[in-house]
C-alpha cells in the first residue's frame, strides 16, 4: 500500500505528502478526525506516532506532544486501536507508526506486529 502510493504519485508527476500526527494529542477523537480532514484535503500518507514518556531523541515540540497524548490516556495500545478505527472507513490511506522502540518491547514484539498487521 505505501509502496503502491509513492509509485502513483511519482507517475503522475506529483510528489507523495506525509503528515505527521501524535496519537492521543490533544485526545484519541481529535486525533481520528485529524487523521480524516488531512486525507480529505489530499495528504498521500499519515505518520502517527504513539507517544512515549521519555521522548528524549524529539524536539521540545514532540517532546510537549507526547506529555499531551499521554495525559489523555494516550499508548502504543490506543494508537493500534485508533488506527484499526481509522481502517474502518479508510481502506487506501497509507499509515506509518513512529515511535521509540522501547514501548514495543514492553507491549510485547509478537504482540505489536500481529495488532500493526
Amino acid at each position: 500500500m505505501l509502496e503502491q502510493r509513492f509509485v502513483t504519485r511519482r507517475a503522475e508527476g506529483r510528489t507523495t505528502l506525509v503528515m505527521f500526527l501524535t496519537a492521543g494529542d490533544p485526545n484519541l477523537e481529535t486525533t481520528l478526525q485529524l487523521m480524516h480532514d488531512l486525507t480529505a484535503a489530499g495528504v498521500d500518507v499519515i505518520e502517527l506516532g504513539y507517544p512515549f514518556s521519555d521522548p528524549i531523541l524529539d524536539g521540545p515540540t514532540l517532546q510537549r506532544a507526547n506529555r499531551r497524548a499521554l495525559n489523555g490516556n494516550g499508548s502504543l495500545e490506543a494508537t493500534l486501536d485508533l488506527a484499526k478505527r481509522f481502517r474502518q472507513t479508510d481502506k487506501t490511506t497509507p499509515i506509518v507508526l513512529m515511535g521509540y522502540y522501547h514501548p514495543i518491547v514492553a507491549f510485547g514484539v509478537t504482540n505489536f506486529v500481529d495488532r500493526a498487521a
